[in-house]
């Protein structure tokens, strides 16, 4: 796992795997649901190949991160 995002009592999960695909998770009282698809992790910026994304996830996730490097 990558990043949590939460609010609304609601925690949403992207997990990040070695194929190059990636899976979103929010947790509902409920149940959960699910966002998967592809993405590229160059010079520090991973993106979400859904240009979509925003308005799946409510806008809890979008296409684009700048990664901070930690030593």
């Amino acid at each position: 796992m990558i990043m949590t995002q939460q609010n609304d009592l609601r925690t949403s999960k992207l997990f990040l795997y070695k194929n190059l695909s990636y899976k979103i998770t929010t947790f509902y009282p409920h149940g959960t649901s699910n966002y998967s698809g592809k993405y590229t992790l160059e010079n520090d910026v991973l993106e979400l190949k859904d240009s979509n994304i925003e308005n799946k996830t409510k806008n809890r996730f979008t296409n684009l991160y700048k990664l901070n490097k930690l030593i």
